[in-house]
């Protein structure tokens, strides 16, 4: 993931308006145990496209994680306004904050299509 969040820094040198870059920087960063810088670059992400649901989304799980839930639940909610048919923001939104399986199953799916499955597990608080 070290690789990863350089090959991006580059990306965001070159195009700092990469909203993209500075989302999966952020997502780089996050494996790398640095959920705050991780937020940092997601809130970047969404200062250049408001509108990026999957920013969203990852940094409401993001916030979950550093179980600043009414924040996640802040960004399942911007999430779900901008894509109403999204399942796994509008299932956690109706949890009341509490991280569920079923939306990990989700996010794990858009970020990491092959990494199997017990990775929601793991993410767990």
């Amino acid at each position: 993931h070290q690789e990863a969040k350089e090959s991006y820094d580059k990306v965001i040198q070159i195009d700092p308006t990469d909203y993209k870059a500075h989302r999966a920087k952020g997502v780089a960063l996050y494996h790398l145990g640095l959920t705050h810088q991780s937020i940092d670059c997601l809130n970047n992400a969404l200062q250049i496209c408001p509108n990026d649901t999957k920013s969203w989304k990852i940094l409401g799980l993001v916030k979950s994680v550093v179980k600043d839930y009414k924040e996640s639940l802040g960004c399942y909610n911007l999430a779900t306004e901008l894509d109403p048919g999204e399942p796994g923001a509008y299932r956690y939104k109706r949890r009341k904050g509490k991280v569920i399986t079923g939306y990990l199953l989700v996010l794990n799916y858009l970020l990491f299509p092959s990494s199997g499955a017990d990775y929601p597990r793991r993410l767990m608080i």
